[in-house]
């Protein structure tokens, strides 16, 4: 079924049952203030800005990015320099940078634990590099020049899960299985409209926003997303539960259960009786909901 078809531009509004919606944004670092006023220009509040950069993420996010691996300095002999973090506590995080010799097969020649080493003040905000090897010590500078980038800038996957955080409040269906294409209620065409005003004001930010007429096909559409999202959903919550995932996996599994039983009620009255066959998927999900619940409290 082709969605160009679904959804069509039309000044019809009351046909209009909701819009397929999909987002895009390129790979770039974006500032809280940043984000702060372009939520506010497309009137969405405060309460979707992501929670504030702490000092030992941004040391942990500047030393992975100067991981180098296949350096060569001689023929068939490659050095890798990776992250490895030795201890952390209250007042410090160190991070070394090790040296991993391997020929051209990947096989380990030798391994040197404390080519560079990195140690952050986490009341200070300072780090203290100690270089026992030029690159390594070449890699740990860099890292600290990239330190108040990762400090003060959120990057792109942060952001990605800022509109995922907005577009759930908005009760979405997946409509392709691809993903990326969500069918949303009418009632949130507001919302909508700034979410994508808000992407936007981003670099490299895009939202498409395309109403959906009041007729079978498009109804069609909405059901089967519906249907095979609640089929995914109490599929994961079911895998979670019988391979027994700790606790901080089964949340998510939880919230998201919890959340299709409430989005459940958007659609009962757009779809109304053809809705009747998946009341079973949302009585099984209520009850995957129990079993996590009792899970997560052992």
């Amino acid at each position: 079924m082709e969605l160009k078809n679904l959804a069509v531009q039309t000044t019809d509004t009351d046909r209009v049952i909701g819009y397929l919606t999909w987002y895009s944004l390129s790979e770039s670092m974006f500032s809280r203030e940043l984000l702060k006023e372009s939520l506010r220009q497309a009137g969405l509040g405060e309460e979707w800005l992501p929670k504030e950069i702490r000092t030992p993420d941004a040391f942990r996010r500047a030393t992975k990015a100067v991981e180098c691996k296949r350096y060569s300095d001689q023929e068939g002999v490659h050095h890798n320099f990776l992250i490895r973090e030795v201890a952390h506590d209250s007042e410090m995080v160190q991070r070394n940078i090790v040296c991993e010799t391997v020929d051209r097969n990947g096989r380990r020649l030798n391994y040197e634990s404390s080519s560079a080493i990195l140690v952050l003040n986490r009341k200070t905000g300072v780090i203290d590099v100690t270089g026992f090897d030029p690159i390594a010590e070449e890699l740990a500078q860099e890292a600290v020049n990239r330190f108040s980038q990762f400090l003060n800038n959120y990057n792109s996957q942060a952001i990605r899960q800022m509109i995922y955080s907005i577009l759930s409040s908005m009760s979405p269906t997946p409509v392709r299985k691809t993903g990326g294409v969500y069918f949303v209620p009418a009632r949130f065409k507001e919302r909508l409209k700034s979410m994508c005003t808000f992407l936007s004001y981003l670099d490299g930010g895009k939202g498409v926003s395309v109403p959906v007429v009041n007729d079978q096909d498009s109804r069609d559409m909405i059901r089967e997303g519906l249907q095979e999202h609640l089929k995914s959903v109490l599929d994961s919550c079911h895998n979670g539960i019988k391979r027994n995932l700790p606790k901080h996996h089964l949340k998510p599994l939880l919230l998201e259960a919890k959340s299709v039983i409430s989005d459940f009620k958007e659609y009962e009255g757009i779809l109304q009786e053809e809705v009747d066959n998946m009341h079973t998927y949302i009585d099984l999900i209520r009850q995957q909901v129990k079993l996590l619940v009792d899970k997560m409290s052992d």
